[in-house]
């Protein structure tokens, strides 16, 4: 059985067996949430125009930024709320 670089797997060291079996997982686990994610890949919107996810809610928050529609205090307590670490948003995933 060789490992992904090409060793031998009698030849390598406890350590090295280690480090691949991190490595795997580590990629696994990646391509696993990027699969699957937490419902921020892309932003969602209701029916109504309101964000449904701490991405369509960042995105809205610099918009209104943007064109002067709010100021930076209120475009951050804006996110506070929506997706801070008790925001309200985290729960629509």
């Amino acid at each position: 059985m060789k490992f992904p670089f090409g060793q031998n797997i009698e030849n390598s060291t406890v350590k090295e067996k280690m480090l691949h079996a991190v490595l795997i997982t580590a990629i696994l686990a990646f391509l696993l949430g990027w699969i699957f994610g937490i419902g921020n890949q892309k932003p969602r919107f209701s029916e109504l125009g309101l964000p449904l996810n701490c991405r369509a809610k960042i995105e809205e928050s610099l918009r209104r930024f943007h064109y002067d529609l709010f100021d930076a205090e209120k475009t951050l307590l804006s996110l506070e709320w929506g997706c801070g670490a008790n925001g309200v948003l985290w729960a629509n995933r």
